[in-house]
């Protein structure tokens, strides 16, 4: 069995790694790359260094949620761990999160980290409800 701490940085490590092979794959495609200086959607572009706080925020959030948890299911935090901490290397690399995908009708550009973010907090919420619905609906032990 591999430990929840190992599973965490394998989740995360393979969010980052595919959100940076991502940003790789749209410039040798040739994509056109928007660089967002906010956080999402371009909220805070012009905040000055409020969009990293909150970045950095996000992280340590992310960070005390995973270690708070039973041991077990750990993979939807750490893939949104892995996702964050993408979006925060490229706005401390490069100043800004590439954002090189766009798929109509969304209005929006994201990256792979976007995704990882929000399929790890969808899957953490769909978890939270499952374990309350579990905890009110099974046989009580006197």
């Amino acid at each position: 069995m591999v430990k929840p701490s190992l599973t965490l940085w394998l989740w995360s490590g393979l969010a980052l790694l595919l959100s940076q092979l991502a940003l790789v794959a749209a410039a040798a495609g040739h994509l056109a790359v928007f660089y967002n200086h906010g956080i999402s959607f371009g909220l805070l572009s012009a905040a000055g260094a409020l969009p990293l706080v909150l970045d950095l925020a996000g992280v340590g959030v992310l960070l005390l949620a995973v270690w708070s948890l039973p041991s077990g299911r750990i993979w939807p935090e750490a893939l949104a761990l892995g996702g964050a901490l993408g979006n925060l290397l490229d706005r401390l690399l490069l100043g800004g999160v590439p954002d090189p995908f766009r798929l109509p009708p969304y209005p929006f550009s994201f990256n792979l980290a976007d995704v990882m973010i929000r399929i790890g907090l969808l899957a953490w919420l769909i978890c939270l409800l499952a374990a309350r619905y579990r905890r009110r609906h099974s046989p009580q032990r006197p």
